[in-house]
């Protein structure tokens, strides 16, 4: 996978940006079968473009509040959204190889025991 080395999927968190792109394009359907529908359904219409709006926002939400850093719990999510530009901001959460706040590089490293037992 292209993204194998970003914090997002060595933090065990890349299922939530699955998650994030499946509501995406929940998102578009409706609203592309929405603007299909037209004038020719007019409540059909409103109901597809409100859910289709709908699912767009709870996407954006889930992403701003779901993905966050292991160790000082900053919501990555936002911070990429808020802080790069609308066109930069999801590559960067997707390539970002570390926290930006506290630099966790998102492996736990699991206690041998090995040390108890001298």
């Amino acid at each position: 996978m292209i993204f194998a080395r970003s914090y997002v999927t060595r933090s065990g968190q890349f299922w939530k940006m699955w998650l994030f792109f499946g509501l995406s394009l929940a998102s578009g359907v409706l609203l592309f079968r929405g603007f299909n529908v037209g004038e020719e359904q007019p409540s059909s219409f409103m109901a597809l473009v409100l859910a289709g709006t709908g699912f767009g926002a709870i996407s954006l939400f889930w992403l701003s509040m779901s993905i966050r850093c292991k160790n000082c719990k900053t919501r990555l999510g936002w911070r990429a959204i808020s802080k790069e530009s609308h066109n930069a901001w999801l590559l960067s959460l997707l390539t970002s190889d570390c926290c930006p706040v506290c630099n966790d590089i998102g492996i736990q490293v699991a206690n041998s025991g090995l040390e108890n037992q001298v």
